[in-house]
């Protein structure tokens, strides 16, 4: 096959959260299933992940989805026609009109989206015209069946390299998490570090205050007011309180978490240490005022398919889809509370055994069922795209 791309994929970085790691995944996943990958020369889709002013926004999508149409188009001309547009775009990147265009000339778009019980409580009216959606997150699926769009319950699209799938000789003592700080995971490993001594936490923000990079705030006072009747809209009058009430809700690390406190990994030793240590951990809540501060919501992350794939021993945070993922006790560890936390992790690293057959039994699965080229397949299959003879 021969997909076109369309992922967040820019000459100009910008200070956003991390968004340049999709394109890579499926790019590459793309290209060891032996597809075609296609991308517009000089791309600038990550510009809309922006905040802008309505004008400029309407300015940039007109000009980038003219671009996109004009540079299909000019492939089909040439005999080097897409067989699919795989998508990863927020509502506000999207140009309906421009997507009904490209459907008309018999190239179905998959549009894959993450954030789908993060961002909404109803989907936008945005993602209607699209083939099919490639949807992560098990509890998103009621929104698509409701909404009546067509979709695809597959993992996020995670790669590794060939050379890092392969399980470590050595390991290294103790339970290691990498991850950013927010204020969710400060709150439950205070209360972890009392009683785990061998965690070590690595990540932005940990160390060095920073607690990660902030969207563009140059906006007026009419656009900051807008946004906040917007988020009074989508999320609710008890999420906005919650938000007022919350903003300035930032807890700091006890001293005994602050003990637990590395250096964050360089590209050379992340992957090591994610599948050394004798125990690797996922935090899968997060932050929402959707949600009770106290109570936070679940979601399986990105983690839980790259620590499994390069053999990591993982143990992870109970979020709906998991158990859809992998077989708990056999490939994978998880836990819901502080207590099963520390009790999973005293448990894994006393069993050398456990540990071993955690490593080898989710890299199997995660590889064999959950990888970019398995996903591509089942997509290719969804939409009616038969293999060539």
């Amino acid at each position: 096959m021969k997909i076109y791309l369309i992922c967040q994929q820019s000459l100009i970085k910008y200070p956003l959260p991390a968004y340049e790691h999709w394109a890579n995944y499926l790019r590459n996943g793309i290209m060891e299933a032996g597809h075609e990958v296609q991308e517009i020369e000089n791309p600038h889709w990550a510009y809309g992940l922006n905040r802008l002013e309505k004008s400029d926004r309407m300015a940039w999508k007109a000009q980038q989805w003219q671009r996109t149409i004009e540079d299909i188009e000019c492939k089909i001309q040439s005999g080097n026609r897409p067989d699919v547009i795989l998508c990863y775009l927020f509502p506000e990147q999207i140009e309906t009109s421009a997507i009904s265009e490209l459907r008309k000339k018999g190239i179905p778009i998959v549009n894959f989206f993450c954030d789908n019980v993060r961002e909404f409580k109803k989907l936008p009216e945005e993602f209607a015209p699209f083939d099919l959606h490639w949807v992560p997150e098990k509890d998103a699926l009621s929104m698509y069946k409701n909404a009546g769009y067509p979709y695809m319950y597959r993992p996020m699209p995670m790669w590794v390299p060939p050379e890092h799938r392969t399980i470590a000789e050595k390991e290294m003592p103790g339970v290691s998490f990498i991850g950013s700080k927010d204020v969710q995971r400060v709150m439950l490993l205070n209360q972890v570090a009392k009683f785990l001594p061998e965690l070590e936490v690595r990540g932005m923000g940990w160390m060095d205050q920073m607690g990660g990079l902030k969207k563009n705030t140059n906006q007026s006072v009419i656009q900051k007011i807008q946004n906040q009747v917007d988020y009074i809209q989508q999320n609710g009058l008890i999420a906005w309180y919650r938000k007022i009430k919350y903003r300035s809700f930032y807890p700091d690390p006890n001293e005994a978490l602050k003990k637990c406190f590395r250096p964050s990994p360089d590209y050379s030793q992340y992957y090591q240490f994610l599948r050394s240590f004798q125990v690797t951990l996922g935090i899968n809540r997060y932050p929402s005022f959707s949600f009770p501060i106290d109570q936070p919501d679940t979601y399986s992350r990105l983690r839980d398919l790259e620590a499994p794939m390069i053999g990591a021993c993982y143990l992870t945070e109970f979020a709906p889809g998991i158990s859809d993922l992998f077989e708990e006790g056999k490939e994978i560890l998880t836990y819901k509370t502080v207590e099963e936390l520390v009790e999973q992790s005293k448990r894994l690293l006393k069993d050398a055994s456990l540990r071993k057959q955690i490593r080898i039994e989710g890299q199997k699965r995660a590889l064999a069922d959950w990888s970019v080229p398995a996903s591509i397949e089942v997509m290719a299959k969804d939409l009616g795209i038969k293999k060539p003879l």
